[in-house]
């Protein structure tokens, strides 16, 4: 009786079929971050090029709006956790595509029921001035309000490390962010 042996091609491809499906279970089952960058951020590809390969990205550009980006996030799958903004700021404005964001205008700019019966996640918005003052505080809870996300961010950036703390919070919970482990 002849054995048949399996060819070392056919023994390549098996191995090569159950390494892409092992990563692929790996990927999805880590993914619980997503990241918003806009065009504008400094160093915007430096970033880019620093994320954990199983995080999903979304750029905004020039058309983008917060509303239309923000809900995008959410509705990426229940299994985000953690929706991390860079965008650039000051004391009292998110600045996303060609658009200002302050308390004067959030509210107007935000649909509350477009956010309605999401699982709940953070919203981290990397900014060193907006937690800072007053106007930056309201309008951190401004977004809050209007699309139910816990959002942070930080007092400092003096110590940034590979665990960034986010010391003021919608919630009552400290939020570290493990995102460039």
């Amino acid at each position: 009786m002849k054995k048949n042996h399996p060819t070392k091609n056919h023994v390549l491809r098996c191995f090569t079929l159950l390494c892409t499906a092992l990563i692929t279970l790996n990927l999805s089952a880590q993914n619980s971050e997503i990241v918003i960058i806009d065009e504008n951020f400094p160093n915007k590809n430096g970033l880019i090029a620093s994320l954990p390969v199983d995080v999903k990205l979304i750029e905004a550009n020039s058309q983008s709006s917060l509303q239309q980006t923000l809900e995008t996030a959410v509705k990426a799958g229940t299994s985000i956790q953690n929706i991390h903004l860079f965008c650039n700021t000051d004391n009292s404005i998110i600045t996303l595509g060609n658009q200002q964001y302050s308390t004067d205008n959030i509210v107007s700019n935000l649909d509350k029921m477009a956010f309605s019966g999401h699982t709940p996640k953070n919203l981290l918005v990397y900014s060193c001035t907006l937690a800072k003052h007053a106007e930056g505080i309201a309008l951190l809870e401004a977004i809050a309000d209007e699309t139910n996300l816990n959002v942070a961010s930080c007092f400092s950036c003096e110590t940034i490390d590979e665990e960034l703390e986010f010391n003021f919070s919608t919630s009552p919970t400290l939020i570290t962010s493990s995102l460039f482990k």
